[in-house]
């Protein structure tokens, strides 16, 4: 990965020449395919049950829906920030929406999946109990900000913050959590994706349940029929939250 950040370093400083008039004209292989250089992104450990226990069990309730919310609908940060009051069945317990990273590179694209989550008991509780009165956001922070977002400090520069982050960084260090075994907020969503592949019933909706963009043709195909599936889905999330004894 660091040869491809400076691959992409040299890319930008480039475009900056030629914006700046340093440089006439852009290379015009700049962006040829054949000049990537690949690499995989190391798959994160997911929790195993005892470690949900203990940070579900540890945590005030704000945080325990923080920390169900990624594992139950594999969400991140910047989608627990962006839920919309819309996009929550607040009869059925349900959450119904398209991923904040997908939908923003979507560009209009029909093939952006919009899934159908069945809520826990637990995280449909915490959710109505925390619920704020904004019309656009489902949960904010103490001073009715968005929970994550982009700041410009005194410097002048922008800084990204998130009181999600925060939070779950004040856990780790309350649950004495050693720095070596400590595991990001989005190991949550990992998880839940892992389980999923366990089983052989529920496995195929482990790409459903993270709600990417799909990445191939046989892809596009399976999520345009997912739909008729969602009885199936809503039991394989069910199954999952009784492997963590959540309900």
């Amino acid at each position: 990965k660091p040869a491809n950040d400076k691959l992409k370093d040299g890319r930008q400083f480039i475009r900056s020449c030629w914006r700046l008039e340093s440089l006439e004209n852009i290379p015009r292989n700049i962006d040829d395919p054949a000049l990537a250089i690949s690499y995989e992104t190391p798959k994160p450990k997911a929790f195993l049950k005892t470690e949900i226990k203990t940070l579900t069990k540890g945590a005030d309730d704000r945080m325990e829906l923080f920390l169900l919310l990624g594992l139950n609908c594999g969400m991140l940060q910047q989608d627990i920030s962006d839920l919309k009051p819309e996009e929550v069945d607040w009869d059925q317990g349900r959450i119904k929406r398209k991923r904040s990273k997908t939908r923003r590179k979507s560009n209009g694209n029909s093939n952006i999946p919009e899934v159908d989550w069945k809520l826990w008991g637990r995280t449909f509780e915490l959710l109505k109990a925390h619920r704020s009165t904004s019309k656009n956001h489902v949960l904010l922070n103490a001073n009715g900000n968005s929970l994550k977002r982009s700041v410009i400090g005194d410097d002048g520069k922008i800084n990204n913050t998130s009181n999600i982050a925060k939070q779950y960084e004040r856990l780790q260090i309350k649950l004495k959590i050693k720095k070596k075994n400590r595991k990001p907020f989005k190991t949550l969503r990992a998880t839940g994706s892992t389980i999923l592949e366990s089983n052989k019933e529920f496995s195929r909706f482990a790409q459903h349940y993270l709600a990417d963009a799909p990445r191939s043709i046989i892809e596009k195909h399976y999520i345009a029929h997912i739909g008729d599936r969602q009885d199936q889905f809503d039991e394989a999330i069910v199954w999952m939250g009784k492997q963590f004894d959540l309900k």
